[in-house]
């Protein structure tokens, strides 16, 4: 894995593991895992659904709202 300084990155993994091993490689590597959020398809078995960081999140977002969000970035 390349890690650059970047404000945003995205990674899209065919299951579970391959989240839970991209997470550990990260903060092996330092990166704060509040500034980390996890968007997924079928969450039933995650035991922090809506949250992101530290911040609960009262509603889920939807995915056509964080790829406006992201367009619009300054």
């Amino acid at each position: 894995m390349i890690l650059i300084n970047n404000k945003r990155a995205v990674g899209v993994f065919s299951n579970h593991e391959e989240v839970e091993n991209a997470l550990n490689q990260l903060r092996d590597y330092g990166f704060d895992m509040n500034q980390v959020s996890v968007i997924a398809k079928h969450d039933e078995d995650l035991n922090q659904r809506y949250r992101i960081g530290q911040t609960k999140v009262e509603e889920p977002i939807e995915a056509h709202e964080i790829s406006q969000e992201v367009r619009h970035e300054p």
